[in-house]
């Protein structure tokens, strides 16, 4: 467009013709109205671009939370079945639902030859699974030593109150032999 403008210059003043410099003008001006539509329809493709992977984040984002709130959902709804699991002594919904008499749930335990702690965590009566025995080592520091070495007739407290975070905490250290 630059070089059609100068070449029509060119044409004025060398040449004296004033016709042929102004068809040379115009094509420069046809040129430039042509670059001007050309950048405006890329213009106009950049934001149609732009807003599109706009969209698109936004649906991922709406898409991933959808995910998380299902997968939160589902913890929710597993935490609640190992809470009720936990508070009704391990037993499963079908026993209660066939009506299965409610064990007493002792506060202390008295050892028998030959018991671990993880054998009297497991247990029915005590919280009927073995890897809840941190908690029962946690309340009987005093006396307990080794939680693979226990002495017949030692009384141990049984902790009924704990929260979901000691029961997982519990849980880890049971998989670590101390």
């Amino acid at each position: 467009m630059r070089e059609t403008f100068e070449h029509g210059e060119a044409i004025y003043r060398v040449e004296d013709n004033a016709e042929l410099a102004d068809q040379n003008y115009r094509l420069a001006l046809q040129q430039g109205e042509l670059l001007r539509d050309q950048l405006r329809r890329y213009r106009a493709q950049q934001a149609e671009k732009a807003r599109l992977q706009a969209e698109e984040e936004r649906q991922r984002g709406e898409l991933e939370e959808q995910r998380q709130q299902a997968a939160d959902a589902k913890r929710r709804r597993e935490m609640m079945t190992r809470e009720r699991t936990l508070s009704h002594g391990g037993r499963s919904a079908q026993n209660e639902a066939a009506g299965s008499a409610v064990r007493e749930r002792p506060a202390s335990y008295s050892v028998r030859r030959g018991e671990t702690l993880p054998q009297i965590a497991a247990r029915p009566e005590i919280y009927n699974e073995a890897g809840l025995w941190p908690l029962i080592y946690r309340a009987n520091r005093d006396q307990v030593r080794d939680p693979y070495q226990l002495w017949p007739g030692q009384v141990l407290k049984i902790p009924r109150t704990y929260t979901r975070e000691e029961a997982v905490e519990a849980r880890r250290q049971a998989g670590h032999r101390p």
